[in-house]
């Protein structure tokens, strides 16, 4: 009987895994699905401001890859300065509040940058990341209003 039980628990952690899976792949795709087929640009920044993801649009919209961007400062690559050339420091930003004090910015409009240097009007707003409660990065959704 003991061993019975035991095969029957085995089991039943078994059929336990392939479903808590089986939810993980569907909400994967389902997320995937929806940044995939977004028609605005959605970048996830860490907390220095890294890119860690960006989706299709926003790969079309600035003419950057995922790759390319990978791990570099998005601030930096594409709001570095003002329409007129001159810099615009990350700490002056009112998109860095989010890094400063977790406070989300919504409907901001400006200038960025492609990755061939022409400039692009922008409506967006962020959002903070957080992990246990603690401030984990961004998530900023970009609309072209050119």
């Amino acid at each position: 009987i003991e061993i019975l039980r035991e095969l029957a628990s085995r089991i039943y952690l078994r059929l336990e895994r392939a479903r808590t899976e089986e939810k993980l792949r569907y909400q994967l795709q389902l997320t995937q699905s929806i940044t995939d087929s977004a028609a605005v640009a959605i970048f996830v920044c860490d907390r220095e401001g890294r890119v860690t993801f960006l989706n299709p649009e926003a790969e079309e919209i600035f003419g950057w890859t995922q790759e390319e961007l990978a791990e570099r400062n998005l601030h930096e690559t594409i709001h570095n300065r003002h329409e007129d050339g001159s810099e615009f420091p990350q700490s002056e930003c009112p998109l860095g509040r989010v890094y400063q004090d977790g406070t989300a910015v919504r409907d901001y409009e400006g200038v960025f940058f492609r990755k061939d240097g022409s400039a692009i009007s922008i409506i967006c707003s962020n959002m903070p990341l957080r992990d246990q409660g603690e401030l984990a990065g961004e998530v900023i959704v970009m609309l072209d209003i050119t």
